[in-house]
């Protein structure tokens, strides 16, 4: 008898055991969640019987993949690229709609874009700032796992671009963040901006200059935001020619200063010169000592890098990302 009380209290202390280790690592992911409001980004709804066409035939990207989300660019004419947005797909009792996100700063003229080639088509655009807003959540550390929520929010995604940067989630504007997350650790807005000056992502109107640069020279068939296949769309005809003729020169690529630049904003735009005092490109982005400029690829890798400013020169080196194809 003596013997079998023993094994029934190992046995008990052991699924005690274990069920402190499983409530400690479910605490751990719970309190492991950084998240931030992306105060610089806007919400449009575009809705309608016509929706997926007149959208498929404007955006870089297939329509038919937006499944729960893509990134993707709109394009001038001439196949420039004017603003960079991404799309969610929402399904609902009254059909299909899309949520697309874009920079707060071109969203009425993002709206005016589609209006203008709207047409005769059944769509109807409506910004819906007033009602929702949009997050960024990462597990710390590097985790993969998904997030939890104590709350369901209206939509949560993965980054369409990066595992790397976390999920983007669009939640209710009169709910705060704690409504919907388990012992989160709210972070600065500045945060997810130092994350994606490190992965080399730009984004936003500020980053990427409307009308100046190539889709891709944004990286933009490397984030999956492009499909050669999809047929035609505003742009479509010297985005393929690039891309068949495999000519690109430039593209958008990770930087790292020998020092914190201060004053940010009066380096944004200089040209880059490289150890043999060749101009290979220009800075579009800083964050301390993390930015991302706009390189010929060949002569940016080739030593030291150099930017003057009024009194002071700042040295720093590019790199290819690690989730560039290896052959890039």
């Amino acid at each position: 008898m003596r013997l079998m009380s023993f094994r029934r209290i190992c046995k008990q202390n052991i699924r005690n055991a274990l069920l402190c280790q499983l409530c400690a690592n479910q605490c751990t992911l719970h309190a492991s969640t950084n998240c931030a409001l992306l105060t610089n980004r806007s919400l449009l709804r575009i809705s309608g019987r016509d929706a997926s066409p007149f959208l498929q035939g404007l955006i870089t990207n297939d329509i038919n993949d937006v499944a729960p989300a893509s990134y993707s660019m709109l394009l001038n004419s001439k196949g420039r690229v004017l603003y960079d947005v991404m799309l969610y797909k929402n399904t609902t009792s009254d059909g299909i709609s899309y949520f697309l996100e874009c920079d707060t700063d071109v969203n009425n003229a993002i709206e005016n874009h589609f209006k203008y080639y709207k047409l005769r088509s059944k769509v109807d655009i409506v910004n819906v700032d007033d009602q929702f807003a949009i997050c960024w959540a990462k597990c710390k550390d590097g985790k993969k796992e998904s997030i939890t929520f104590k709350n369901e929010p209206v939509l949560s995604v993965k980054d369409p671009r990066l595992q790397e940067l976390g999920e983007r989630i669009i939640i209710s504007r009169h709910k705060d963040l704690s409504e919907y997350f388990q012992d989160t650790i709210d972070v600065n807005y500045q945060e997810y901006i130092d994350n994606r000056m490190k992965l080399g992502i730009c984004e936003g109107a500020s980053e990427i200059i409307a009308g100046e640069s190539l889709p891709l020279e944004c990286n933009l068939d490397y984030l999956d935001g492009v499909k050669f296949d999809k047929g035609c769309y505003l742009g479509q005809e010297l985005t393929a020619r690039t891309y068949h003729t495999g000519v690109i020169r430039k593209r958008l690529m990770p930087i790292v200063m020998s020092k914190p630049a201060h004053n940010d904003t009066n380096y944004i735009g200089s040209v880059v010169l490289n150890n043999k005092n060749k101009n290979c490109g220009k800075v579009r982005a800083l964050s301390g000592k993390y930015g991302i400029a706009l390189l010929r690829i060949t002569d940016s890798l080739c030593g030291p890098l150099t930017i003057k400013g009024s009194n002071t020169e700042i040295y720093f080196t590019a790199s290819k990302p690690d989730w560039w194809p290896q052959n890039a």
